[in-house]
């Protein structure tokens, strides 16, 4: 359902910006993710029964990644103010070699060792955009400072490879999963010549995240493995855009 919506709003943007007369503009940026720590719940559930038991894991760490992305927009030459952008960016954050309790009201306490992971992130994402505009010159008339906020919802495309221990048992997951959370940004550009700007951001992402494995084996007895985490994506981002027709 969440996809149905975010292809919906893709479609209306694109037909909204082919119809109304706009200033198209592209963009290219770099930034990172420092470490940071997030909870994870497991899911043990029991093939031959349906039986299982939740754990909370608190704390997991997960390494930093360079992030690189791009993105087009549209700035409206009706609502000057307003512009329609999509914006595309990957990161690859790893899963610190760690061991951590993973608690459980039905099954007690197990000491989980993560032995290696990575997690592949790339969004795709839409934004309205609002802009105000300051410094109006001869040279850039439509202002050489500008500075703007941003909201949309953003597709979230995830593969996850984790490995990782416990008394009875070793698990390997690889999945991938697709997700929808909102975004939010908001930075300034400066206006070097008409055409070429240079702009920093804060973005902020928030994402559900859902992997499993079926073949895994605890004590001999098979059982599947569902894990769900809530990454939350903090960002500060520097790029480049090039504003066509300005």
């Amino acid at each position: 359902m969440k996809l149905k919506v975010f292809v919906v709003v893709v479609l209306a943007i694109a037909l909204v910006s082919s119809l109304a007369q706009a200033e198209p503009y592209v963009g290219f940026y770099l930034s990172g993710v420092p470490d940071w720590k997030q909870d994870v719940t497991s899911e043990r559930i029991f093939t031959a029964t349906g039986g299982g038991d939740r754990f909370r894991l608190r704390n997991v760490e997960t390494g930093s990644s360079v992030v690189f992305g791009g993105l087009l927009g549209y700035q409206f030459d009706s609502l000057s103010w307003l512009a329609a952008e999509f914006d595309a960016y990957h990161l690859r954050p790893g899963f610190e070699s760690q061991s951590v309790t993973a608690r459980s009201s039905t099954a007690g306490n197990t000491l989980i060792t993560i032995r290696d992971g990575k997690a592949n992130m790339t969004l795709l994402a839409l934004s309205a955009v609002a802009t105000h505009r300051y410094l109006p010159s001869t040279e850039v008339p439509k202002g050489r400072l500008q500075a703007y906020v941003g909201v949309g919802p953003a597709l979230n495309l995830s593969s996850v490879a984790v490995t990782f221990s416990s008394p009875n048992a070793t698990v390997r997951i690889k999945d991938q999963d697709v997700s929808v959370g909102p975004q939010v940004k908001i930075g300034g550009r400066w206006f070097f010549t008409p055409s070429l700007a240079a702009f920093a951001e804060y973005r902020f992402a928030h994402h559900s995240l859902k992997v499993s494995d079926n073949g895994v084996s605890n004590a001999g007895n098979p059982i599947r493995i569902e894990s769900n985490m809530d990454p939350s994506i903090s960002l500060g981002i520097v790029g480049i855009s090039w504003h066509f027709g300005s």
